[in-house]
């Protein structure tokens, strides 16, 4: 695959994705506006917690899944099943009764149990609907991934508009998610079945194979949505749903960004696993130059957001929201960092080296504990921004220091 192809399925993987955080955010505004902040927190604590447990029960299929297609792309649709017979038969119950599980034991009394398990179901078959997408990608099909968002989460939303507009609570929000989720997996398989046969298998051999190598990830996936979101769970306990709310109305904002910029890491990432397993050399210029991408993009939403972050931020959730402003600054400053890291990550996944990636997340999910533990008590939800800060910065030494010593040396090995 080209520059020229990788830009092209970059600009329309972004256009999908922000299309989807559009829909994510619609989603947030209407609970932080006419539910307020407290509701939003308990979303967004629960979406935490969730979040967390899904690292773990997805078991890091992804980019095994992804790799063995985009190397053996005569075999694409078989390696594609595999992974959603994975994800279905085991992810997808594991995840359910782990979800309602930690969410009575950390929220009791907060967040109703009935809640939890339409937000259990929903977040479990959103992890099958991203297999399937990211399958989309791999066969350079990115358009598909337009109809979920349209025959799934876009009806979703309106049902939800109205049933909050009708007095309805977070109770029928997430079962009306649940059910977007549902709509859009039938009909992107539906799409899918003659080109790559999306349905699921079991073969002993396979399903072995891939989990052998997804194991670092299965460990280190869960330390990563702890990591980035952590500081939720811990605001809820520390400071009340109320400033989990305020925090998560710029938190929406900062991931949506990085969001757009994973885009462009879905379409490098095939790229850079077959072109590192032909050229080292060849992979590592790849590699500098999705750096570069990265650094302008986080720069750009940077001085956009000292630009006019104030005004959307109360444009999109309400007056009351004001006071996030400076955490919207705060944790829009640290996007430079997470940008280069999210590269740096794919690209371990993309040349094999799980494992680290593994060690790092962990030393990473400890830095924001402890940072999070510090500032949350003096500093409230801002104190949050100013943990993702410190812990971006020290992921990304520790991401440098793993990543591009090796590289150059076994580059020079070829010299």
């Amino acid at each position: 695959m080209n520059l020229s192809a990788i830009k092209r399925n970059s600009l329309l993987q972004m256009t999908v994705i922000a299309t989807s955080y559009l829909m994510s955010f619609l989603l947030s505004a209407f609970l932080g506006r006419m539910l307020g902040p407290v509701d939003l927190g308990a979303w967004s604590a629960t979406a935490a917690v969730s979040s967390i447990i899904l690292g773990f029960t997805m078991l890091g299929i992804d980019s095994p899944v992804a790799r063995r297609m985009a190397i053996e792309p005569a075999h694409a649709a078989k390696w594609l099943g595999h992974g959603i017979g994975i994800r279905l038969f085991i992810s997808l119950p594991l995840s359910i009764i782990l979800i309602v599980t930690a969410t009575h034991f950390f929220y009791q009394g907060v967040v109703p149990l009935i809640f939890a398990v339409g937000y259990a179901l929903y977040a479990a078959l959103g992890g099958i609907a991203g297999l399937i997408t990211r399958g989309c990608q791999i066969l350079n099909y990115f358009s598909w991934q337009y109809i979920p968002l349209f025959l799934g989460t876009f009806p979703a939303l309106i049902a939800v508009y109205v049933w909050v507009d009708n007095g309805g609570g977070l109770l029928g929000v997430v079962f009306c998610t649940a059910v977007g989720q549902i709509m859009g997996i039938i009909g992107l398989t539906i799409v899918m079945y003659r080109t790559a046969n999306p349905s699921p298998r079991y073969d002993r051999k396979a399903w072995g194979s891939l989990l052998r190598e997804s194991w670092p990830l299965a460990v280190s996936t869960p330390f990563l949505a702890a990591y980035s979101r952590i500081d939720s769970v811990l605001l809820l306990n520390l400071r009340g749903p109320e400033s989990a709310g305020y925090y998560s109305s710029a938190y929406g904002f900062f991931m949506a960004f990085c969001g757009l910029a994973s885009g462009v890491q879905a379409a490098i990432f095939p790229a850079l696993a077959k072109t590192y397993a032909e050229s080292p050399a060849s992979a590592y210029r790849l590699f500098k130059q999705s750096l570069r991408w990265m650094f302008l993009l986080a720069v750009f939403g940077v001085v956009g957001t000292m630009a006019v972050g104030e005004q959307v931020l109360v444009l999109v959730y309400g007056e009351s929201f004001r006071v996030a402003t400076d955490t919207l600054y705060i944790l829009m400053s640290s996007s430079v960092f997470l940008l280069l890291n999210n590269t740096y990550g794919m690209t371990l996944n993309a040349i094999g080296r799980q494992r680290e990636a593994m060690y790092i997340t962990i030393g990473g999910l400890l830095t924001n504990i402890i940072a999070n533990l510090v500032l949350i008590p003096e500093y409230d939800f801002e104190g949050s921004a100013w943990a993702t800060l410190v812990t971006e910065f020290v992921v990304l030494l520790m991401l440098h220091l793993s990543i591009v010593p090796k590289w150059l040396k076994l580059i020079s090995r070829y010299k």
